[in-house]
């Protein structure tokens, strides 16, 4: 987890925003009218000082993220996971997910949750 102080450091948060933004204009491609960004800097430093969010590092850059929190008694959820895509394959997501879900068991959360975006009216190529 970034620890909370990481807030105040807007590079690293653009960083992390522009990379939730980038994986997520291909996999949420279709689903909006119009484009939306994912996030922002803003919104990711928000999350750092709640102390919301991990990120994975290659060489010390940022090559993925994702926001792990606790949404009731018990339960635990992850969300905004994303890995650079000329990396995807490498198993950074797989072992952000194994983060979230060791964070969470370490809390105390015996459930996980995630929310899924689905199409009504076509097939999402991913």
């Amino acid at each position: 987890m970034l620890p909370r102080s990481a807030a105040a450091d807007e590079v690293l948060a653009a960083e992390v925003g522009a990379l939730v933004n980038a994986v997520y204009a291909t996999a949420e491609a279709g689903l909006w009218a119009g484009e939306a960004d994912r996030t922002s800097a803003a919104e990711v430093a928000g999350l750092v000082a709640a102390g919301e969010i991990a990120v994975a590092r290659r060489a010390g850059r940022v090559v993925g993220c994702v926001r792990v929190r606790t949404v009731a008694d018990g339960v635990g959820e992850f969300g905004l996971l994303a890995a650079a895509p000329e990396l995807q394959g490498a198993g950074i997501g797989r072992e952000l997910v194994r983060f979230a879900e060791h964070r969470c068991r370490a809390l105390g959360r015996r459930r996980m949750q995630l929310e899924l975006l689905v199409p009504r009216s076509f097939t999402h190529p991913s």
